[in-house]
C-alpha cells in the first residue's frame, strides 16, 4: 500500500503544479514561465512514467505560442528544464542507463500485455471515476460543453483538456486496471465540474438583487457536489480502522509458515512478506504463468487474491488450499487464499 502512496498520489499533486505552470506559462509568454513548467512536467514523469503524458498541456501551450516570439527558445528551455529535472530526480536514469532502459522496456512491455476484463477498460474508469458520486461527472460534463462554448476562455481549457483526454486514452488502451491510475485525471474533473457553479452563480448574481445570491449559490451547489465524495471518504477511513483481509491472511502466513518460504503473491494481496523474512515474487496476475511454470519453480505458495477463484481452477488444483479468507462488511480487502504447491500430486 506504500508503494501506491509513493507514486500515484505524488504523480496527481505533481499534475496539478504542472498544469498550473503551463497555463502560467500561456499568460506570461516568457522563456523563464516554459522552464518552469518544463521543469514541473520531468518532476511528474520521474515520479510516475505515466505521469509525463501532461507534457501535452505545455505542447498545446507552446504551438498557440507562435506569434508571441522566441518560439525556439520557449521550446529549448522547456525541453533542457524537463531533461534535468527529470535526471534530478531519477539520478539512475544516467548512472545506470542500461538498468533504466531494460527497466523500462519491461513495464511497457507488462502495460501492452492482452486482458480481458469483459468490460470496455473505458467504461470500468468512468464507474470507478463515478463511484463517489455520479453529479460531479455529469458536472464536469456540463463543464466542458461550456468551457468551450465561450470563446474568450477557450484557448486557456485548451491545455487541461487535452490532457485529460490523452491521458484517458493512455488508460483506455492499456492494461492492467487499476482505480488508482485515473487518479491524476481528478484535478481536471473537479475544475470542470465546477465551471456550471459559476455559470449558476453569475445567473444569479445578474437576476438577484440580494448580494447573498452569488455566494448562496456557490455553497448551495459545491455542497451538492462534494457531500457525497465526503461521505464515501469518511466511510473508507472509517473501513481502515477494521483489519484488512491481507492483514489477516499475512498474520497467519507469519504464523504458520517458516521463514525463507517462497511465496507467489498477486499485487493486490499481501506483497510486503518479504519484510517478515519470506522470498517474495509479486506478479500482476498468478495467471500470467501457466501451472506448469509454477511446479517447475521453487514457489512453495501460491496467494491469490481474485475475486472470481473458478478462473484459478487449475492452479487451484496443484496442492492443497491452506488458508481462505472472504471480506465481510467490516472487513475490508479482496478475498485471499493460499494454495500450497504440491507437486507429487500436480505431476498425478
Amino acid at each position: 500500500e506504500s508503494h501506491f502512496i509513493l507514486t500515484d498520489v505524488p504523480v496527481t499533486a505533481l499534475c496539478i503544479l504542472a498544469l498550473w505552470l503551463s497555463l502560467r506559462a500561456s499568460t506570461l509568454h516568457t522563456v523563464a514561465a516554459f522552464a518552469w513548467a518544463g521543469a514541473a512536467i520531468g518532476l511528474t514523469a520521474a515520479a510516475k512514467y505515466n505521469g509525463g503524458v501532461v507534457a501535452v498541456a505545455l505542447l498545446i501551450v507552446w504551438l498557440r505560442e507562435y506569434w508571441e516570439g522566441e518560439w525556439g527558445r520557449k521550446a529549448a528551455a522547456a525541453i533542457l528544464a524537463m531533461i534535468v529535472a527529470f535526471t534530478i530526480a531519477a539520478p539512475y536514469s544516467i548512472l545506470d542507463l542500461p538498468g533504466f532502459l531494460n527497466g523500462f522496456a519491461a513495464q511497457m512491455s507488462r502495460f501492452a500485455i492482452p486482458r480481458d476484463y469483459g468490460t470496455p477498460i473505458g467504461m470500468i474508469y468512468l464507474k470507478h471515476l463515478a463511484l463517489q458520486g455520479r453529479l460531479w461527472v455529469f458536472a464536469a460534463g456540463a463543464g466542458i460543453v461550456l468551457a468551450l462554448a465561450r470563446r474568450e476562455r477557450r484557448g486557456l481549457w485548451w491545455s487541461p483538456l487535452w490532457f485529460a483526454a490523452l491521458y484517458f486514452y493512455v488508460l483506455e488502451t492499456h492494461t492492467p486496471v487499476f482505480a488508482r491510475y485515473a487518479l491524476p485525471l481528478v484535478p481536471v474533473i473537479c475544475l470542470l465540474a465546477a465551471v456550471p457553479i459559476v455559470e449558476l452563480a453569475a445567473v444569479a448574481g445578474r437576476f438577484s438583487r440580494s448580494p447573498a445570491a452569488l455566494p448562496l449559490v456557490v455553497t448551495l451547489a459545491s455542497l451538492a457536489i462534494v457531500s457525497q465524495p465526503a461521505i464515501q471518504t469518511v466511510s473508507w477511513i472509517e473501513g481502515l480502522k477494521s483489519r484488512d483481509t491481507r492483514v489477516v491472511a499475512a498474520d497467519w502466513m507469519r504464523a504458520q509458515l517458516p521463514q525463507k518460504t517462497r511465496l507467489v503473491v498477486e499485487i493486490t494481496g499481501p506483497t510486503y512478506m518479504s519484510t517478515a523474512g519470506f522470498s517474495v515474487t509479486r506478479v500482476e496476475n498468478i495467471k500470467d504463468r501457466t501451472p506448469a511454470q509454477y511446479v517447475r519453480s521453487d514457489a512453495g505458495y501460491l496467494v491469490i487474491s481474485s475475486g472470481d477463484l473458478d478462473r484459478y481452477q487449475d492452479y487451484a488444483q496443484l496442492g492443497k488450499l491452506v488458508f481462505e479468507i472472504a471480506p465481510l462488511n467490516q472487513r475490508p480487502g479482496p478475498p485471499v487464499r493460499i494454495i500450497q504447491i504440491d507437486r507429487a500430486e500436480a505431476v498425478r
